[in-house]
């Protein structure tokens, strides 16, 4: 039997097939059973992945709701999330109901997790009808806060490596025709 971090009695790695082994400076962790991931998605993928899904989760909670008259204690039991998780989610969405839309930052995280293709990407980035974000003024007056725009989510995904050079060059172009128009 091997101890893990905590010094709790777990059976050894080798004695369970499918486990896997994750390595930090030398020392190795049971992380779990081997879902069929082997190490092939990045943690880039991984966390796309986890912020698409979440989104869906969101829809799809606002669509029981809504759409199919489910409680919100049936679907707190169904998605396994509190009450009041749920119920955070409704009043967000029904307060700002264009949270059920696509953003560029969410096709952007769908093709980083192998969704769509980058093809599919940028026809819909290409096409997209971007707003920028600006500084809040009140009373015509400039605040130290920022209202973040659709062309925010291009430049954000630029910055951490999920558009190209080419990618961004292209949107970019491409939005300077559009305004030019």
């Amino acid at each position: 039997m091997a101890t893990d971090a905590v010094g709790t009695r777990n059976k050894s790695i080798k004695d369970t097939p499918g486990h896997g082994v994750a390595q930090d400076q030398g020392t190795s962790y049971e992380f779990g059973w081997n879902l069929g991931l082997a190490g092939g998605e990045s943690l880039v993928e991984l966390a796309a992945r986890a912020r698409v899904d979440e989104r869906e989760l969101e829809r799809g909670i606002y669509r029981a709701a809504n759409n199919e008259g489910l409680s919100q204690r049936r679907i707190s039991d169904i998605v396994q999330r509190s009450q009041a998780t749920v119920q955070r989610i409704l009043r967000r969405i029904n307060a700002e109901p264009e949270l059920l839309d696509a953003t560029p930052m969410e096709i952007i995280d769908r093709r980083t997790a192998g969704l769509i293709t980058t093809e599919k990407m940028m026809e819909y980035l290409l096409n997209w009808k971007y707003s920028f974000g600006s500084v809040v003024r009140i009373d015509d007056v400039a605040t130290d806060a920022y209202s973040s725009g659709d062309w925010d989510d291009i430049e954000l995904a630029y910055y951490r490596d999920q558009l190209t050079d080419d990618e961004f060059q292209t949107l970019a172009r491409r939005q300077i025709e559009k305004t030019a128009q």
